[in-house]
């Protein structure tokens, strides 16, 4: 993450090549998601998604727009069951920005994008920084988690509408990375505090 390389190790012989992302930014490579067209890497700032071409070992970018003039902090970009990358029904990327606390969406054949605040969670207002995200089967959500304050919820990427959203026991609790099985069942690193069953209410709007 200090750098713009990444590093491509061959598992049979340990040969190791040093791949690096073009441009005059630091971009500090995070999150790696193997996809049908290549190898995408989220890199936290200055807003951007790469994608490599491991056969060709070229790159594209992607500039993200920035959300009410802040950069965005991309933290995990859309997956599927096997952690494969995978977009909604019409197309979109979608990614968590930790830096803004909201979840966002790019479209790689028109480069467009943007981003959606998640809402106040009540009693839990202050340090939210959504970490995971993990696309349903259908392609038709996106569930996310909040450090901070103990938080997951989903958003609706037909309606673009935030739905779900549940609180565990202690805003300490986590969550951290998630995933999500191929009947639909999401799973949850956590790796703090639990004591007792979370709550959960519908967002209506």
């Amino acid at each position: 993450m200090s750098s713009n390389r990444v590093f491509r190790i061959d598992a049979t012989s340990g040969a190791i090549r040093t791949l690096t992302i073009p441009g005059p930014d630091l971009l500090g490579p995070h999150t790696l998601v193997r996809g049908s067209d290549g190898l995408w890497v989220g890199p936290f700032f200055p807003g951007h998604v790469a994608r490599l071409d491991p056969k060709a070992e070229s790159w594209k970018l992607w500039s993200l727009a920035p959300a009410d003039g802040h950069p965005i902090g991309l933290h995990d970009l859309s997956f599927d069951t096997n952690h494969d990358l995978t977009t909604d029904r019409h197309g979109r990327v979608w990614f968590s920005d930790i830096a803004n606390n909201a979840v966002g969406w790019l479209d790689p054949h028109t480069g467009a994008s943007g981003t959606y605040p998640i809402p106040t969670v009540p009693g839990r207002k202050g340090g939210e920084q959504v970490y995971g995200l993990a696309m349903s089967p259908d392609r038709t959500h996106v569930w996310y988690c909040q450090l901070g304050i103990g938080s997951f919820g989903s958003f609706n990427t037909e309606t673009l509408k935030f739905e779900t959203q549940v609180s565990l026991p202690s805003p300490t609790s986590g969550p951290r990375r998630i995933s999500m099985s191929d009947d639909g069942v999401l799973y949850l690193a956590l790796y703090g505090q639990v004591s007792s069953p979370p709550t959960t209410h519908e967002r209506r709007r």
